[in-house]
């Protein structure tokens, strides 16, 4: 019997250039249903159960949410779902697969069982490239069924069955004895040849879609099909007299969303990404409105004030009036008579209790996120990047992620990027006065990248520079003139 083996290498995590690469998680884990959808569930909302033991699970709703947790744990996002997958399912009883893309997810975990492999493991690192390219035509043709299966309709049922066999005998004639033997053949040949239905899942398995964020799985040509939540809580208000003050309708919510604690299909620990307010007015419109969460909220923390959920609920009320051209206070068909408030999308706790879910404590990070739930406009995070060149040296968290020019194993670069100004200039300007400032101290010399910036200064020296009782980040140029490029806080 084989020893199983686990894919727990460092290098299966680098080089990864999006974060929209860790979007899809393919896992296979054989466990009773009720379970297993509780796991995929307390990971994001948006879950589909494929097969038997397998299940498809969209992060992209609360991937920022997982992301800053790892980071506060000093982990990768990658590091931090095999530590907890490890922990719920056992170390040797799952195999999982990221990508940015459910097909290709899809598509891999045949190939993981076939190598005897558990564990996770990303698409887009070398592993994954070298284990698609075993993938079988028994696989490829399984997954095929499997995605006409839940495509709507029997079109695609149809189609699969009329031509399959003679793709088949084509790939045999041709000597191919695996779909990478014919990785380079452009999808219009194989919907020339074999019709549209099977050169869509050949573009999907080697020339997938660019992924979008904050799209949901339709535009990647897959048929999705969310899995819902048992007994979505909601709760239903009808008011004794017509309301518009928010003084009013604010304790009325406050009193709903506490209320949904003592319901029944409201289970402790959930966290919620997104509420629907279905209000019905004066003369019985029904205007619907959205609320969404930058980072699942825990509605048993901002117990009894509510405040999180009910500031949120007033920005998405006046972007709805706007959208409906109602002015509150003058407006006489702006009273509000009853309403339902639901919970549509949020995430359940895990099914065996993880120090990572705990409820009930509070951290800085903690703060932070419920912060930015409160806030009309998300927050702007920076983090240092190992870079000799001042400008280069940080960059915006959430976007792709670049790879850093060189690796610095000893930390200097890092060491030096802290020392330098909390705050830069968007765009650089000369120094006024430069002969009467004070306290002048040479922080650094750098060479530009001259490979890449044309026609920029090759050198430049950096200053602490303190002038009009500002300390400033100051640039010497070779031609000797001098640019404020950052502030210190």
């Amino acid at each position: 019997m084989h020893k199983p083996k686990l894919l727990a290498f460092p290098d299966f995590t680098r080089n990864l250039q999006s974060s929209q690469q860790d979007r899809f998680l393919a896992l296979e884990w054989t466990a009773d249903p009720a379970e297993a959808r509780q796991l995929a569930q307390s990971l994001s909302p948006e879950v589909m159960h494929w097969a038997e033991d397998v299940w498809l699970i969209d992060l992209a709703s609360c991937q920022a949410y997982w992301q800053s947790q790892a980071q506060t744990r000093q982990l990768s996002f990658h590091q931090l779902l095999l530590e907890q997958l490890d922990q719920l399912c056992g170390a040797q009883h799952y195999r999982a697969v990221l990508s940015d893309h459910p097909w290709q997810a899809l598509l891999l975990l045949p190939c993981l069982a076939q190598q005897n492999y558990f564990g996770l493991m990303n698409r887009h690192s070398s592993m994954g490239e070298n284990l698609l390219q075993r993938l079988s035509w028994d696989d490829w043709w399984q997954a095929c069924a499997r995605y006409a299966e839940h495509s709507p309709g029997e079109g695609a049922r149809l189609e699969l069955q009329k031509r399959k066999r003679p793709m088949q005998l084509a790939m045999r004639r041709l000597g191919c004895s695996t779909p990478h033997h014919l990785k380079k053949m452009p999808p219009e040949q194989i919907r020339r040849r074999f019709g549209a239905f099977l050169g869509d899942l050949w573009a999907l398995t080697w020339q997938p879609p660019a992924p979008l964020p904050n799209e949901g799985p339709a535009p990647f040509l897959f048929p999705w099909r969310r899995e819902l939540h048992e007994n979505a809580a909601s709760v239903r208000r009808t008011l004794d007299a017509p309301a518009r003050d928010w003084d009013v309708i604010e304790t009325y919510l406050r009193e709903d969303l506490n209320r949904f604690r003592l319901l029944s299909s409201f289970k402790n620990g959930e966290r919620i990404l997104a509420l629907e307010w279905k209000i019905v007015l004066y003369n019985l419109q029904e205007l619907p409105v959205s609320i969404l969460f930058r980072h699942p909220h825990s509605l048993q923390h901002d117990y009894p004030q509510q405040r999180t959920a009910l500031l949120q609920i007033s920005f998405a009320l006046q972007k709805a009036l706007q959208e409906q051209r109602l002015n509150q206070p003058d407006d006489l068909s702006f009273w509000i008579v009853s309403w339902d408030l639901r919970i549509t999308q949020k995430l359940q706790p895990p099914p065996r209790q993880l120090t990572l879910f705990n409820e009930g404590t509070s951290s800085a990070w903690e703060e932070l996120l419920n912060l930015e739930n409160q806030l009309p406009a998300p927050l702007e995070s920076y983090a240092l990047r190992d870079d000799w060149v001042p400008e280069d040296s940080f960059v915006q968290s959430g976007q792709d992620r670049i790879a850093p020019p060189m690796l610095d194993n000893s930390g200097s670069l890092r060491s030096l990027g802290r020392s330098r100004p909390l705050y830069m200039q968007k765009k650089a300007y000369p120094l006024s006065r430069p002969g009467q400032s004070l306290l002048w101290k040479f922080r650094e010399r750098t060479m530009e990248k001259w490979w890449t910036r044309p026609g920029q200064t090759a050198v430049r020296d950096y200053y602490e520079v303190l002038c009009d009782q500002q300390l400033l980040w100051v640039a010497r140029e070779a031609a000797g003139q001098f640019v404020v490029l950052g502030v210190y806080g």
